[in-house]
């Protein structure tokens, strides 16, 4: 009795490994996309803290109390001009814009913020956020806000809007 030796790879053989290596590949995809949306969602809300943080810095610095009606007009540019925020702030991970204003009672972005006594609150918007991470960025966002100052995160129309108080 003749036994032949099967010389190369078998049709089995070889549907097997490409179906093992396409299995590999869709984890590695949903693994690299959750980990870059966790990215973009920390850089978007340390985005949100910037702004914040370079705000109080600067009326703070100088000596403008909004809550008494100093009326100084800044934007996100003239924060960057002047070293409150770096060089390379304004655009957000998904590619839209961050921008602010001084509100009474309704959300709105604009690109001067002007504080009065009557406008002790402020907006923070981040445009172009795609709808999936739009209610996520909100969540994260509401960890960070101060709820006892009337202090609010909303998401509408692929916008973010963080309402920040001069508090």
């Amino acid at each position: 009795m003749n036994k032949s030796k099967s010389k190369g790879i078998g049709l089995l053989e070889l549907m097997l490994s490409l179906a093992i290596i396409a299995i590999l590949l869709i984890m590695a995809i949903r693994y690299y996309q959750s980990a870059n949306l966790s990215q973009q969602m920390s850089s978007a809300t340390n985005m949100f803290n910037a702004v914040r943080s370079a705000m109080k810095n600067f009326y703070n610095d100088n000596a403008v109390n909004p809550n008494v009606g100093g009326a100084q007009s800044v934007s996100i540019q003239d924060l960057m001009d002047s070293g409150y925020l770096p060089p390379s702030f304004g655009v957000n991970p998904w590619g839209g814009v961050v921008a602010f204003t001084a509100i009474a009672s309704s959300r709105s972005c604009g690109t001067k913020l002007t504080p009065t006594a009557l406008n002790q609150t402020y907006s923070v918007c981040m445009s172009e956020v795609p709808t999936a991470a739009c209610s996520q960025l909100q969540v994260k966002l509401q960890g960070t806000i101060n709820t006892s100052l009337n202090e609010d995160a909303a998401c509408d129309a692929n916008t973010v809007t963080v309402t920040y108080s001069y508090g």
